[in-house]
């Protein structure tokens, strides 16, 4: 094991008073984000993750072939309590290349223009919350690419045309969630012959979308994986086969709470697990859960 990193409280305590986000932290310390983050919770300067019940011009990104974790819809605060046990153990059976999240990491309800139950409708609350879970999140994940999603980008987007907020005032996307460097957001994510991004303007029915719109927007056939439908998982279409090719159309599953007061709409369709792209087919990871609603710790 290498040496711990060499900084004081002092410094530490400095650079956070002046930042308040760990990523610009650990930029001036010339450190890991891991090291402040740990010191951070150790030094009890920040609270540990914990389970309460109560933009636009984003690009396109490619990313390389290879075995890759989807991180399915989270919506935190609303998350499943066991949801960052579950990605790090998925993580750690699959050993992926990449980590592609699906969006809607957090869920910004208090931004939402659906109704609210009082006892759950408090901003700063539900964000220090949802904070704390992507901190905790991005520590586990300190790398990786993150798709722009109606909760996250949508909610924020429709805040500031209602506030009438120019642009300059906004801190981006990365910098309110706290992210690390090694993040970014686009608007899909290529790999190979998969097109990856959140779906909240794709229809169910995948395979219309994989035959026509899809080839009407990137000149060619592809594969596609989407998010935002919490009741499906895994492929959903029967192989298309396109010319010499076969095309398939797949969801990502989520790992949102349905107990939570967020989901008082919820049906209990709710399909919680993952998928792993794994030589460029879908491994859907089932998310066992045991009476209490908690997982059983079993892949």
């Amino acid at each position: 094991m290498g040496a711990p990193p060499k900084f004081s409280d002092a410094d530490l305590l400095l650079h956070w008073e002046q930042t308040g986000n760990i990523r610009e932290t650990a930029r001036r310390l010339k450190v890991k984000y891991n090291a402040v983050y740990e010191r951070l919770i150790k030094g009890n300067f920040i609270q540990a993750a914990t389970f309460d019940p109560g933009r636009g011009g984003f690009t396109s990104r490619t990313i390389p072939e290879g075995v890759t974790l989807i991180v399915p819809d989270l919506q935190a605060p609303a998350h499943h309590p066991d949801a960052l046990a579950f990605l790090c153990a998925v993580r750690d059976k699959f050993k992926p290349l990449n980590t592609v999240c699906i969006g809607d990491e957090v869920d910004l309800n208090w931004l939402s223009d659906f109704a609210k139950l009082p006892e759950v409708d408090q901003s700063h609350s539900e964000w220090a919350a949802a904070q704390a879970f992507m901190r905790a999140f991005y520590a586990e994940f300190p790398e990786g690419v993150s798709c722009v999603s109606n909760h996250v980008e949508g909610r924020l987007a429709k805040a500031r045309t209602r506030g009438r907020i120019p642009p300059a005032f906004l801190r981006p996307v990365e910098d309110l969630l706290d992210a690390p460097i090694g993040w970014s957001w686009h608007s899909s994510i290529r790999m190979g012959d998969i097109l990856i991004r959140h779906g909240h303007r794709d229809t169910a029915g995948l395979k219309r979308v994989i035959v026509e719109e899809i080839p009407a927007e990137h000149g060619r056939h592809l594969s596609l994986l989407i998010g935002h439908f919490h009741s499906r998982i895994g492929v959903a279409t029967p192989d298309i086969k396109i010319g010499e090719k076969f095309f398939w159309g797949a969801f990502t599953g989520c790992l949102v709470d349905p107990r939570h007061p967020f989901f008082s709409y919820s049906k209990g369709t709710e399909k919680l697990g993952t998928v792993v792209l794994v030589h460029g087919r879908v491994v859907p990871v089932a998310m066992s859960l045991d009476e209490r609603g908690r997982w059983t710790g079993v892949l």
